[in-house]
């Protein structure tokens, strides 16, 4: 399962926590995805992409998503 989500101030938009509150997610692998201004703000295996550079450089920004979906054998 991919979960994909704007960060606010290095964390998940409080939408996302309800969400996965009342979801149960057991047995799943969950990877996720956030876009960010700076604030970066992911774990081992997340994957963050600051937004500004997606806007503006779409090859960048397609090959920084093969790489990480080529990480994850994907």
């Amino acid at each position: 399962m991919f979960l994909g989500y704007p960060n606010w101030w290095a964390d998940m938009p409080m939408p996302v926590y309800t969400f996965l509150d009342n979801h149960d997610l057991s047995g799943k692998t969950v990877y996720r995805f956030c876009t960010h201004e700076g604030s970066g703000g992911v774990h081992r295996d997340d994957f963050a992409l600051f937004g500004h550079i997606a806007q503006n450089d779409r090859k960048q920004t397609e090959q920084k998503i093969e790489d990480w979906l080529n990480k994850l054998k994907i």
